[in-house]
């Protein structure tokens, strides 16, 4: 009898303490020390941080307390083995037991050994029935576990394939990189082209390395964020700052790319809100499974952003791209006189002049006195990006005539190719970088002036001194030709 209780631990509720200890001594000689209870509200809370393996009670004390037995938490879970003690004067409470699944009645008698050692079998074959159960039901539950980190391995490898086959999509054309004349515009424009994006902002820093502004693009899903002044400049804390900020106006679902251009410090951090999965309901590119794809896209973008700067803030050997104001005006007159001595660096091909002048910034500038403009950095960007498109006519170059004056001399062959090139470049080109608040500028007017010159050092220097200057004609002296000015190329002005 003892190995059947082995594990038995019995709780008695009873209110005779002479039955109580002769139950008790039948119990201890399997043994098992049972606790013995005289009240009920103690037995009540007793077993509720201890579940005995059996609780015998007796009928008697079944009414007391302000709860009826049947609502116990042990009982009403089924996780309470239950018996019953009566006495011959308490017979007609049995039928209140009736409520009961419990395992038996043990009356009041002389000797209790054969009776308890009944009801211990039962309740120990029931607990061991209980037992395999159990075991089956965890051998069950690791083959499920098995089976669900299968199907979970392979919906990962699928979501896996189909978060790489979107990213594969994300590649961009070279040539449209380098024609890009502004590379947020060209960065937006592929990003559209992404489905599972929702939404995305922005950040740039500006020049005066105070700021963190959102670039005015025009896109459905593009979010302008609010400028951000960190007077410590480029630094983590400047990042944290843009990320929380993108929060409040994207959500908290965001992936944060840094992007990295030719320098050390991030100069754009993008925001990207990403859609929920058609079919999984699942944020596939938010989930921590794929974050290692995103370091590759970061750097896909940043070396985009590299090659770009590269290109268009990198100037080809300046001293054959860059020439003085009294060359080009010897040039114009060797055109328009034919003295071939006169300039003798250029060879081959007539020139052909384009007059820009860019003097709507003095407007801007004077408007706003107090917001300080970066002379030396907007000098040398834009004449890098001036001489980058002259990069493909080896005798072509460039003169400044002054803080919003140039000089091209182009040939022939490549001017009308030059000339889109510089509309589209000086229309596009984003003077507002170079404010200490850019903010401001974004709202004015961008209207550079372009014009087909006549080759003469006269008509430069007229168009220097005054650009809005009329030419009907462009004549060659020597030659007597004759060329018109196309109306197209007369001048060109745009607003962003």
């Amino acid at each position: 009898m003892s190995e059947i209780t082995k594990y038995f631990d019995v709780v008695m509720l009873m209110a005779d303490l002479r039955e109580a200890r002769e139950l008790s001594s039948v119990f201890k000689k399997a043994g098992i020390n049972p606790i013995c209870y005289t009240e009920y509200g103690q037995f009540w809370h007793g077993i509720l941080n201890r579940p005995p393996s059996l609780a015998l009670i007796d009928i008697s004390l079944m009414g007391q307390g302000h709860m009826p037995l049947k609502e116990h938490p042990l009982i009403k879970g089924g996780q309470l083995p239950i018996a019953f003690f009566y006495k011959d004067e308490h017979r007609p409470l049995l039928t209140s037991t009736l409520d009961y699944a419990h395992y038996g009645l043990i009356r009041k008698q002389a000797d209790y050994e054969a009776p308890l050692k009944s009801l211990l079998l039962r309740v120990n074959q029931h607990l061991a029935l209980e037992g395999q159960l159990k075991q089956k039901e965890l051998e069950l539950g690791k083959r499920d576990a098995q089976l669900a980190r299968v199907l979970k391995d392979n919906e990962e490898l699928r979501l896996q394939l189909e978060a790489s086959s979107e990213l594969k999509n994300f590649q961009f054309d070279g040539e449209a990189l380098r024609n890009a004349q502004d590379f947020s515009t060209w960065l937006v424009a592929n990003l559209e082209k992404w489905d599972w994006i929702k939404r995305f902002g922005l950040y740039e820093y500006s020049l005066s390395e105070k700021k963190l502004i959102t670039p005015p693009v025009v896109s459905p899903k593009y979010i302008p964020l609010p400028s951000l002044s960190v007077s410590a400049g480029p630094s983590p804390l400047m990042q944290n700052m843009a990320a929380q900020m993108a929060l409040e106006n994207l959500g908290p679902k965001l992936i944060s790319l840094n992007l990295v251009g030719p320098f050390d410090t991030p100069s754009i951090m993008l925001f990207l809100e990403i859609k929920e999965h058609n079919q999984t309901g699942k944020d596939i590119f938010q989930d921590d499974r794929f974050q290692p794809s995103w370091p590759l896209v970061e750097n896909f973008l940043s070396g985009a952003y590299a090659i770009w700067e590269l290109q268009h803030f990198t100037a080809p050997k300046p001293s054959s791209k860059e020439r003085s104001l009294c060359d080009i005006l010897a040039l114009a007159d060797r055109e328009f006189f034919g003295d071939m001595n006169t300039v003798t660096a250029e060879s081959g091909g007539d020139f052909v002049f384009i007059g820009l002048d860019i003097s709507f910034l003095d407007h801007i500038i004077k408007k706003y006195p107090d917001n300080r403009f970066f002379w030396q950095k907007f000098g040398q960007d834009f004449k890098s990006r001036m001489q980058n498109l002259l990069r493909n006519d080896e005798n072509a170059f460039i003169s400044v005539a002054g803080p919003y004056v140039y000089i091209l001399a182009v040939t022939q062959l490549t001017y009308q190719r030059t000339w889109d090139h510089v509309r589209d470049l000086t229309q596009r080109f984003s003077y507002w970088r170079y404010f200490e608040n850019p903010e401001k500028i974004f709202v004015e007017s961008v209207r550079p002036l372009i014009r087909q010159l006549p080759e003469s050092s006269d008509a430069l220097l007229n168009f220097i001194h005054n650009p809005t200057t009329q030419f009907t004609s462009l004549s060659r002296r020597k030659t007597g030709e004759q060329v018109k000015i196309p109306k197209t190329n007369i001048a060109a002005e745009a607003r962003p």
